[in-house]
């Protein structure tokens, strides 16, 4: 066989190969939905909150031709019975008619828990105003810039700080700030013994002091999304932290990969997933 016939032949399997890859993260690899189930175990944990569900999921990036997504999304979360749900952030590609608005609402109300949901606005939230009327209609509170404690099966207490995208330009510190006056009001003796802190853009991480936090959740990028090229497609403040789990200042980090897609309209080992956390007593 003469060479230019072989370079040709070599030319057309690279072609095949790579519209195998792109086929099958498009199609295939997209639609799949894993649930990450962590135990949290620490002597920090509230006795009475042994076995208590969290459910974590981030950047649905909803678009009306993901409707059956949406819909096995909501369906294992209510299989979980998780008791606190929390969404960090950036809900919609784009923005939805009035109907379409209204169908992703009726959706999201179905999500069940026992103690309540919560979410934080992402980059894309903050550019979008339609998404904060969506979720406070489908019963999520607002958690941005704010601390919630959380009280199961007894008067102990978690408490949960929500940080929104800085792009809405406040300074991190400004952000923090109402959990700080919060803790310095109720001093060490009645602080909360376990703290969770819940935050779009993961390295915003960089100017957080977080001696006062247990456990840190964030979203947005997707854990690089096209796994072997994730630095080509890390998004500002989600290049430096970007594992699915990792240690800053020995405190664990868990970002989620997300549900839908942002920078490409496809997924390469790393299918859309959510985060299921039971916490546990020592």
């Amino acid at each position: 066989m003469k060479l230019y016939k072989k370079i040709i032949l070599l030319f057309l399997f690279i072609i095949l190969i790579i519209s195998l890859v792109i086929i099958y993260s498009y199609y295939l690899g997209s639609k799949g939905l894993q649930v990450r189930e962590y135990t949290i175990v620490d002597n920090k944990i509230p006795t009475s909150f042994y076995g208590f569900k969290i459910l974590h999921f981030s950047d649905l990036h909803y678009q009306p031709s993901n409707y059956k997504q949406l819909k096995k999304l909501i369906n294992k979360i209510n299989d979980i019975k998780p008791d606190l749900v929390i969404f960090s952030g950036d809900l919609l590609l784009n923005k939805l008619s009035y109907k379409e608005q209204n169908i992703l609402i009726n959706e999201l109300v179905k999500i069940k828990n026992t103690i309540g949901k919560y979410y934080i606005s992402g980059d894309n939230d903050i550019n979008n105003p339609q998404s904060s009327t969506i979720l406070t209609k489908a019963n999520f509170s607002n958690l941005d810039d704010n601390y919630e404690p959380i009280y199961y099966n007894g008067s102990e207490y978690i408490l949960l700080t929500g940080i929104s995208s800085i792009s809405n330009k406040i300074d991190t510190n400004d952000k923090i700030k109402n959990t700080e006056n919060f803790l310095k009001k109720l001093g060490k003796s009645d602080s909360p013994n376990y703290q969770i802190l819940i935050l779009h853009e993961p390295d915003l991480i960089d100017d957080i002091d977080l001696n006062n936090y247990d456990m840190i959740l964030a979203g947005h990028n997707h854990n690089g999304q096209i796994k072997f090229l994730e630095q080509f497609f890390l998004p500002t403040n989600g290049k430096k932290y970007y594992k699915p789990v990792q240690k800053i200042h020995n405190k664990p980090l868990y970002i989620s990969n997300g549900i839908g897609n942002k920078f490409v309209p496809f997924r390469l080992f790393n299918q859309p997933s959510i985060s299921l956390f039971r916490l546990k007593n020592k």
